[in-house]
């Protein structure tokens, strides 16, 4: 671990290419802090050398949630014994329910199947409104916190898009502002800097070139922040506000979520021992 740089939100113990971040520390709306060690994001701990996978484990993860496809998770396998209860439910689905392969490689081979000026764009967009709607994954990590199935860490393959989306979902429902969620949203680019990097020096000729190249450069390790915009857009459009978004594609009406902030979230003027939940 030496030579890492300490960055927001950092679990200790991993590479920050991890991406293991806790969710805890974020301010709501109403001044409170959400709780920290209860919510964990990051990549595929299959991905975690012998002392991350230590480190994770002495988290007392209870519930593990694995937003990667069937193909993904056959591929790589998430460790046994990282956790007590593991969830493999796929967060990304075509109409007919088929499972989408959306790790980095998979994602750029579909790019290159797109036509016209912002291939990534255009793709990225797509598939991140389709995640917001009708998500088995997202309801049942819903449904898991209601139930204080927690500590909770979820992940996809590189804990950047599926991933991303949960956290930020997550964010919003506990009462943190979106240019919050946002903001944690985009801390992948800098967990991930040194990879992007890399990315963008192996391909630097045609970087300068052409914008589809660094968009691809900048999709196959990081993220962008105009599809936070397409994902606060697709539910404005669809249901007016994320009240009515929440109570109708997760069934957190108002008494939902203020058991979860409950839960979840504490005065930020108090100082507590411990994550026990106020209720």
């Amino acid at each position: 671990m030496t030579g890492e740089r300490k960055l927001p939100h950092a679990v200790p113990g991993f590479r920050n290419e991890m991406n293991v971040r806790d969710l805890g520390g974020y301010i709501t709306k109403d001044g409170r802090k959400v709780r920290k060690r209860l919510l964990i994001r990051c990549a595929a701990p299959g991905e975690m050398d012998a002392g991350e996978l230590e480190t994770f484990a002495q988290l007392g993860i209870v519930s593990l949630m694995d937003f990667r496809s069937g193909s993904e998770r056959a591929k790589l396998p998430d460790p046994i014994g990282v956790s007590e209860e593991y969830y493999p439910i796929s967060a990304v689905r075509i109409d007919d329910d088929t499972e989408v392969d959306y790790s980095p490689a998979a994602l750029l081979k579909m790019v290159l199947k797109q036509k016209g000026r912002d291939k990534v764009g255009s793709l990225v967009r797509g598939f991140y409104v389709q995640t917001l709607f009708d998500n088995g994954a997202f309801r049942k990590m819903f449904e898991l916190l209601l139930e204080h199935r927690v500590p909770m860490a979820f992940h996809c393959s590189a804990g950047k898009d599926r991933t991303g989306v949960a956290a930020i979902l997550i964010l919003l429902a506990l009462g943190v502002d979106e240019k919050t969620a946002r903001e944690d949203y985009m801390l992948t680019n800098r967990y991930r800097r040194d990879l992007l990097k890399a990315e963008y020096e192996k391909h630097r000729i045609l970087n300068r070139i052409s914008r589809n190249m660094r968009d691809v450069s900048t999709l196959s390790q990081g993220v962008f922040s105009e599809t936070v915009d397409a994902i606060y857009d697709a539910i404005a459009d669809k249901y007016g506000d994320i009240d009515t978004y929440f109570e109708e594609e997760y069934g957190l009406g108002h008494t939902e979520r203020e058991k979860l902030r409950r839960m979840y979230t504490v005065s930020a003027s108090r100082r507590r021992h411990g994550n026990a939940p106020g209720v």
